[in-house]
């Protein structure tokens, strides 16, 4: 029998001699070196082979029935459940000999190993699974038994992994009410679970965790009826969208970690593969605390790959980067990608996030990269950082949105009551009557000035007001006719709803002049802005407060955005966009318009 001290160190080959003990000896041994065995399984130089004994012979000396042995049994797992083995390390270990299974035992026995631990775990301690870790590596347990095909038609195993998983859920329901029941999805249920957290502590960013583990928490968007509040409405939506970014990550992972145990030179299915790639050298630290770095690729990726035409490695790609074939896993994203660089060098440069404290960057050892092909994470990553900033009553059309409310009135500066805001004739919006009207006395008609649309000189057959082209929005008669628009009925039905709703969709096919119309309205309220640009109102204090308004314009592509930027250009006075803050501002550093980039952000700030 194996040395007992307590002193004595344990190793993967001491575990190997204590394999055939009777269950009782090995329980023994392990309990009377506890502090040596602490160490040991919660070592960073943890083996895939020590996981495998380690879990084998854990499993062994916990079925031990007698009574001398249920304090011991309870110490050993204790010492188990905070240990790598029960998380991350555990979970890659079963991707991993999900493909490959030459190491000590069979696969199935590791299955049957940890499903065996995990039981007793939630038998003598079970709070100790109440984490996503835990709870994740046991839905993992579940989805590789019923993959295995010596083990899918055992009935008690299939049994003991369901019930497992159950228990859990119940559980986790009953104590924060917060776990989705994944035996019954029923959409009148999900509205009243409670999340398990705050949506707004989550990282933006992916960690290893979301790699590793199915995300437990996600309800369904409401294609019906309304959210109970804007939190419920963000909560949904912001899980929704950070698992629809990591999920083509995660793919990529796991099909990387079980092709890399069968053969080292493989293509994926859902990404690339980087091999041989190098850091050269930290260039900056981003307001984002990711730290910028160079990287180099291999001659081969270099030379094969067309860059100017190529969709690899764009700017705010997320990538998965590795220099010990992902037993530690970086995430990074491409920070700037030049194709001239990439060519030439093969050199571009990355934001990476450490996910661990201290964690080295190695220089001079090749690492690996991963890229997903479906997963753009610059496209999320603002949306995700926006929705966790929104506060009660902040989001537009949040009663259209949240509420459902299906009624539509007249944008903000149409519809302030002229009492309440003390509006005069230099005011925002001017509230009169044609002499000619015959509407009642108390019927309000705002004016707004389309002169700059009128297509010819055509005098105007009713009198104005103000001046020539002054119309009441809210009176329809009082609208130019198509031809002086230059405009279709169906267009011109667009173009008032446009400027007399707080919110309108115009939808056409190709060739329906959209985008014509989209730049009159914009012309328009650009002409117009003294009607909307700022906006007065009352703080909590009653003191009268002013608060300025912009045009934002969003469009799909960067070319649809630099075409209406373009336009917008055309009508705006010129000493106006030579302004120190000019009144056109280009977001974003993707454009390739000239004329339109020199409007862009960056060289505004600079």
């Amino acid at each position: 029998m194996a040395s007992s001290s307590a002193d004595l160190e344990i190793s993967v080959n001491y575990l190997r001699r204590i394999l055939n003990f009777e269950d009782e000896q090995i329980l023994e041994c392990l309990t009377t070196t506890s502090n040596e065995l602490h160490r040991f399984i919660n070592s960073a130089e943890l083996t895939n082979e020590a996981i495998e004994i380690l879990i084998h012979i854990v499993a062994c000396a916990s079925r031990s029935e007698q009574q001398s042995s249920r304090q011991k049994v309870l110490q050993l797992l204790q010492s188990m459940t905070e240990s790598p083995i029960l998380n991350n390390s555990g979970a890659k270990l079963l991707i991993l000999k999900s493909s490959k299974c030459k190491n000590f035992h069979s696969y199935q026995c590791l299955l049957i190993d940890f499903l065996s631990v995990l039981q007793k775990l939630n038998a003598t301690i079970p709070s100790a699974l109440y984490t996503p870790q835990k709870i994740g590596l046991v839905s993992l347990l579940k989805k590789q038994i019923e993959g295995y095909d010596d083990l899918k038609n055992d009935q008690q195993v299939l049994e003991n992994i369901k019930e497992l998983q159950k228990c859990l859920i119940r559980k986790l329901t009953e104590r924060a009410e917060a776990a989705r029941n994944f035996k019954k999805k029923e959409k009148d249920s999900e509205d009243w679970l409670k999340p398990p957290d705050d949506f707004r502590c989550l990282s933006v960013m992916p960690q290893e965790e979301d790699l590793l583990y199915q995300t437990l928490f996600l309800r369904r968007n409401k294609a019906k009826g309304r959210y109970s509040d804007l939190d419920h409405y963000l909560d949904v939506q912001f899980r929704l969208y950070r698992e629809d970014c990591i999920v083509p990550l995660r793919d990529v992972y796991e099909e990387f970690i079980k092709n890399d145990a069968k053969n080292e030179n493989f293509r994926l299915e859902n990404g690339r593969i980087y091999r041989d790639v190098y850091v050269q050298r930290e260039t900056s630290t981003s307001i984002d605390h990711g730290e910028v770095f160079s990287i180099q690729l291999d001659e081969e990726h270099r030379k094969r790959i067309r860059w100017n035409n190529s969709k690899r490695l764009i700017f705010g790609s997320v990538l998965l980067l590795s220099f010990d074939r992902f037993k530690l896993t970086l995430f990074a994203l491409v920070s700037e990608s030049k194709p001239d660089e990439m060519k030439e060098t093969g050199t571009f440069r990355i934001k990476i996030f450490r996910t661990r404290m201290n964690q080295q960057i190695p220089r001079e050892t090749p690492g690996i990269l991963l890229e997903a092909t479906s997963a753009y994470f610059e496209a999320y990553h603002h949306v995700l950082t926006a929705m966790k900033s929104i506060q009660e009553d902040n989001l537009p059309f949040q009663k259209n949105i949240v509420s459902c409310s299906s009624s539509v009135g007249m944008p903000f500066y149409l519809a302030i009551d002229p009492d309440i805001f003390d509006l005069g004739p230099v005011l925002s919006v001017k509230q009169t009557q044609h002499e000619s009207s015959e509407s009642s006395d108390d019927e309000e008609m705002f004016d707004i000035d389309i002169s700059p649309l009128l297509t010819g000189r055509e005098k105007r057959t009713k009198k104005m007001y103000f001046e020539e082209y002054m119309i009441k929005v809210t009176d329809k008669d009082d609208w130019p006719s198509e031809e002086e628009l230059g405009m279709d009925e169906s267009q011109k039905k667009a173009f008032i709803s446009s400027l007399t709703k707080e919110f309108v969709l115009n939808q056409g096919p190709p060739g329906t002049r959209k985008t014509y119309i989209g730049l009159q309205i914009a012309k328009t309220l650009l002409h117009n802005r003294d009607k909307w640009k700022i906006i007065r109102g009352y703080d909590q204090n009653g003191e009268m407060i002013e608060r300025k308004q912009c045009l934002l314009i969003v469009c799909y592509t960067n070319h649809a955005l630099d075409q209406f930027v373009e336009g917008i250009i055309d009508f705006i006075p010129e000493k106006e966009l030579r302004n120190e803050i000019p009144s056109v501002i280009r977001i974003g550093n993707q454009s390739k318009n000239e004329a339109v980039n020199k409007y862009s952000i960056k060289k505004s700030a600079a």
